[in-house]
């Protein structure tokens, strides 16, 4: 590797790790909504709240989880061919990018229930859950970690090849779309699914009801694995010769 290239990878380098100070600036903000809201909900309501707010707000986490992904191909990569960098060199890093991502995304939302759980009990509030997790409390900290590493690494490595595939031609993106869903609903009714939404029903397909029914750790980290390298092989797919779109003058 010449000293250009290393250059330009120790580059790509710094800059993915600074993308990862996003995180905890959008979960913060995330967990002072979910705060409020509980707090309206205790005051305007019977004063007794029964179930964690932080389990109802992980379901924006997760959206904000693909928006990464959408991000890193659609808007990212052109950025940083313009700036000198060649796709293989962008796409080969990617999912090391993605897998920092999981991880710092898994931590502050493990972080969320420990922080919230502190709150309920000051207030004497039961800390319950609504839904089915890989984890059976708010304070089994590392299964939640586990969930959310998952769930992070899925729903980004999706957004990633639909990304690339809207902004190289929108109905590619289109056809891909049902093809990000599967991979993700995979995912989260393995793991559960603590997420409610349309891509949870795939758990009514009787092929995956054993599945939803009893969640295990092992099965949904096969599924998230299975999941994200079919997602980067599309990603490189769709995105190793992305034309650049350019503002004619």
């Amino acid at each position: 590797m010449t000293s250009i290239a290393m250059e330009r990878s120790r580059t790509l380098r710094r800059h993915f790790a600074s993308e990862l100070v996003g995180v905890p600036v959008v979960l913060a903000v995330l967990m002072v909504g979910t705060g409020v809201v509980v707090g309206l909900v205790a005051i305007l309501g019977s004063g007794d709240i029964r179930v964690s707010g932080w389990e109802a707000a992980s379901q924006v986490a997760r959206w904000y989880a693909g928006t990464v992904g959408v991000y890193a191909t659609a808007v990212h990569l052109p950025l940083y061919i313009a700036h000198g960098f060649t796709r293989r060199e962008f796409l080969g890093r990617l999912p090391l990018f993605l897998v920092g991502f999981a991880a710092t995304f898994a931590v502050f939302m493990t972080l969320g229930y420990f922080l919230e759980g502190a709150i309920y009990d000051a207030f004497g509030w039961e800390h319950g859950l609504n839904e089915s997790h890989l984890y059976a409390t708010p304070d089994s900290y590392g299964p939640i970690w586990i969930e959310y590493a998952l769930i992070g690494a899925v729903w980004s490595a999706a957004g990633t090849f639909i990304g690339g595939a809207f902004y190289r031609q929108p109905f590619l993106g289109l056809l891909l779309v049902p093809v990000a869903i599967s991979m993700i609903g995979l995912v989260e009714v393995s793991a559960g699914p603590g997420y409610v939404g349309p891509f949870t029903l795939l758990g009514n397909w009787s092929l995956l009801e054993s599945l939803s029914d009893d969640p295990t750790a092992g099965a949904a980290t096969l599924a998230t694995s299975v999941s994200v390298v079919a997602a980067m092989g599309l990603m490189w797919v769709v995105a190793k010769d992305l034309p650049i779109r350019t503002r004619k003058g």
